[in-house]
């Protein structure tokens, strides 16, 4: 793909392929973890994909990739049409940085505690647009008022630890736009605030996405915030994507074992007793992983080719693909 073959509909962020691996401990032989394998996917304009998953499956991994803040072991990451790791091997360039920011989970560690909210916007400002004088400080107001962050002048002059968890993530989100990106990788940004904010925070970057066009790629391990922002949503354990539907689809036929219990431990206030899960309990060994499916120790519908082949990715339904030896001949 060349920058010239790219048109309207195309990605904006294109995944082929990805995986990465890590050397754990000493010696002769060291050991790989598996973090990610084979992972591919396509992002659009204006477009949200909702990446989710358990503690370990490898959802901040993406992110951190497509960042540039980690190198992958294979795969190829194209932006608008462009092979940005084979132009761009060994660091980023300046624009890409800008187009593909990043919102991290934690907005206090995110920020530096002795700076005050006009220091953090300001510098990608000169960095980036050269901005100095009055409309630096005409473009931190802007900022500030986009995320609903009024008086902009007061809390341009507020420390970190002088405002709420959810005021703090809306300074991480104005700090990201300031650079004028068109895709936002949301790594949790609301599991560390109070239940009562994160709806709001959340409207917020889905109104933002309307304004600026912008693309999200948002991690949770939440179904039900994935549901609510996401316009695709992919499912991921043990480094693969086990499963992939537009959003609506995928909460209502889900077609992956692991995708049915995450959906089933979701609460329901109108059940007095739910259903055993029949999901054995456990992790999936990252580390040197055994033959077949990642997923079958755990599998309450596993069958004997799934401890020994690793099952191929097989679409059911337009746009919706599944990993799993029940939709395998």
């Amino acid at each position: 793909m060349t920058q010239a073959s790219v048109g309207a509909d195309a990605p904006i962020l294109e995944v082929r392929g990805l995986g990465k691996y890590f050397s754990v401990g000493g010696g002769f032989k060291p050991k790989r973890l598996r973090a990610l394998n084979d992972v591919s996917f396509s992002l659009r304009a204006r477009e949200v994909i909702a990446l989710v998953g358990e503690s370990g499956s490898g959802k901040s991994t993406v992110a951190k990739i497509l960042a540039r803040l980690e190198q992958p072991t294979t795969g190829q990451v194209f932006f608008q049409g462009r092979d940005i790791l084979a132009a761009e091997p060994r660091r980023a360039s300046l624009r890409y940085r800008s187009k593909v920011q990043m919102i991290f989970q934690d907005p206090f560690g995110s920020l530096n505690p002795l700076h005050r909210v006009r220091y953090h916007l300001a510098r990608p400002l000169a960095r980036h647009h050269r901005l100095a004088g009055a409309e630096l400080e005409a473009r931190i107001l802007s900022l500030l008022k986009a995320v609903g962050l009024t008086p902009p002048a007061e809390f341009a002059s507020k420390l970190p630890h002088q405002m709420s968890g959810g005021q703090r993530q809306r300074v991480a989100i104005a700090r990201a736009l300031a650079v004028e990106p068109a895709v936002i990788l949301a790594d949790e940004p609301i599991s560390m605030l109070d239940v009562s904010i994160r709806m709001g925070v959340l409207n917020l970057m889905l109104k933002l996405k309307e304004e600026r066009d912008l693309a999200y790629l948002y991690i949770t391990h939440d179904i039900g915030s994935a549901r609510y922002v996401g316009d695709t949503i992919m499912v991921m354990y043990a480094g693969h994507i086990v499963e992939s539907a537009p959003s609506d689809r995928l909460i209502e036929s889900p077609a992956h074992p692991y995708t049915e219990l995450l959906l089933a431990a979701v609460p329901d206030p109108t059940v007095s007793k739910p259903k055993p899960l029949g999901a054995k309990s456990g992790a999936p060994q990252l580390i040197d992983p055994p033959r077949g499916c990642a997923f079958a120790e755990r599998c309450p519908k596993v069958m004997a080719i799934c401890k020994k082949e690793d099952p191929a990715s097989a679409e059911i339904a337009a746009s919706h693909h599944v990993r799993c030896h029940l939709y395998n001949e």
